[in-house]
């Protein structure tokens, strides 16, 4: 990763109580947006929507089944149960249900992790951003109605997608160090406790690990990714490998953890039976199809921040011409097609489902593909202008990870696909800001676009909870 760098919003120790507090304002506002929602709902006791069906159906039985075990045998059944996912929420929840013998615990624990989900992005932002910035870029997270509804009901999603945000932005939004890098193992580790497919969060601390290793690694890294290298501030052979042993290290808690799971199982999920075990149905070759298509519709969003490197595209830019080929091709070679159960849920399946296609290939997926490819593209080349080319290249090494992981999950449900894009979308934008004054960078027009996209995320969750009260 690139050398140290000074840091948009680092702490002085001599700032004044004033500024002080208008530092911690706009942290505190998003804290107070999502908390409100969340807490409204939950007073509501809503129950119209998927999440309060998954905690109905599945998840509270889990819970209430892993206590009684507990409390009947001292012991937890971790192999058979009823849910596609590793034990560790439903243990964390059991525990919590144990020891206050109260389900309003449950929810404030719940809520209190969706928080430190939504704080987490922040705080992985605001090293690279203004707190203002910071808070833009997050509001789209917060204002998620996949991320309000996992803190709004028991699910599983907000509790790994916290440990994988502190694992990502321990490595791409912060310098290497390797106490960072074994912090980030043991968060990729809780991440794989959580849900399993999530060992993808290993990518970027492999990656990291490598560019700051030996020389032959880094070497390695940019003959295929690219890069320019640190003339002047390399680690010496002994810093490298200890780098990159530091690495290996932090990666093999979480696979060593993955590996006890799957040999317990006898494969990728719990054994559990009914409709759990769909989601092992075999890989979704429309996944990155999809995952390309949704970065496009959330990620135009984000280009005005990056407007000289979209003014900069050209007919003839050899780089905008092979990602836009890449997201076509992969939206053309599989069947992308609304299919019930594997390609549904979620407002993307939903128009491709009253839109037409052609040879079981959805046109607005083969539209919006190589669109999200631009998207990528001209957000990477924003970091890289900036001088944070590498932190771009492990981010986007981790979300094409993530990709392959999530393939193999046979539903391609937007829930699974919206949180993370948006918070990796928010990372990448993030890179490209260059100046230490908040959004003196860029015209404040330019804002427009991620406020924008917090309130198309507003609207549709303010859609969504008003349709559960109806449920």
């Amino acid at each position: 990763m690139g050398s140290r760098v000074a840091f948009i919003g680092m702490n002085n120790t001599n700032q004044s109580p004033t500024r002080s507090w208008r530092t911690r304002a706009p942290a505190v506002l998003l804290a107070a947006i999502f908390l409100g929602i969340v807490a409204t709902a939950v007073a509501l006791r809503l129950d119209g929507t998927g999440e309060a069906a998954d905690e109905r159906d599945y998840h509270l039985p889990v819970v209430q089944g892993f206590l009684d075990q507990w409390r009947a045998t001292g012991r937890v059944n971790i192999v058979e149960y009823e849910s596609a996912t590793s034990p560790g929420y439903h243990l964390l929840m059991a525990a919590v249900l144990g020891v206050t013998g109260s389900a309003a615990a449950m929810n404030i624990v719940n809520a209190a992790i969706g928080l430190g989900l939504v704080l987490a992005v922040y705080a992985a932002l605001r090293r690279v951003a203004s707190p203002w910035s910071a808070f833009i870029l997050s509001l789209p997270v917060a204002l998620n109605h996949y991320v309000l509804g996992a803190s709004i009901w028991l699910t599983t999603d907000a509790t790994a997608l916290l440990f994988v945000t502190l694992a990502l932005g321990a490595m791409v939004m912060c310098p290497w160090l390797r106490a960072r890098a074994l912090r980030a193992g043991v968060w990729s580790m809780l991440a794989v406790f959580v849900r399993q497919v999530h060992i993808w969060s290993i990518a970027p601390i492999a990656l990291a690990g490598a560019m700051n290793g030996p020389r032959w690694s880094r070497r390695l890294v940019r003959a295929v990714l690219g890069g320019e290298g640190r003339a002047g501030n390399e680690p010496s052979e002994r810093e490298g490998w200890m780098n990159l042993s530091a690495a290996a290290l932090a990666c093999v808690l979480p696979v060593v953890l993955l590996g006890v799971f799957v040999w317990l199982w006898g494969g990728l999920i719990p054994k559990a039976h009914g409709a759990i075990v769909l989601h092992a149905g075999g890989p979704n070759a429309a996944t990155p199809a999809f995952a390309l298509a949704l970065t496009g519709a959330v990620g135009v969003f984000l280009l005005p921040l990056a407007w000289r490197q979209v003014r900069a595209l050209r007919a003839s830019d050899a780089g905008a011409i092979g990602a836009a080929a890449a997201g076509i091709v992969l939206a053309l070679a599989v069947e992308t097609s609304y299919s019930w159960k594997t390609r549904a849920y979620g407002w993307l399946w939903q128009l491709v489902e009253r839109t037409p296609e052609v040879g079981g290939r959805s046109l607005v997926i083969a539209a919006a593909a190589p669109v999200g490819a631009i998207v990528l593209l001209v957000l990477f080349r924003s970091a890289r202008e900036a001088g944070r080319g590498d932190q771009a290249r492990v981010l986007l090494v981790a979300l094409l990870g993530w990709v392959c992981a999530q393939s193999f999950n046979a539903m391609a449900w937007q829930r699974y696909f919206e949180p993370v894009i948006l918070i990796g979308l928010a990372m990448l934008a993030a890179l490209g800001m260059r100046a230490l004054t908040p959004v003196a960078w860029a015209s404040r027009v330019a804002w427009l676009g991620p406020l924008a996209l917090a309130g198309c995320q507003a609207t549709a969750s303010a859609l969504w909870l008003i349709d559960a009260t109806r449920g």
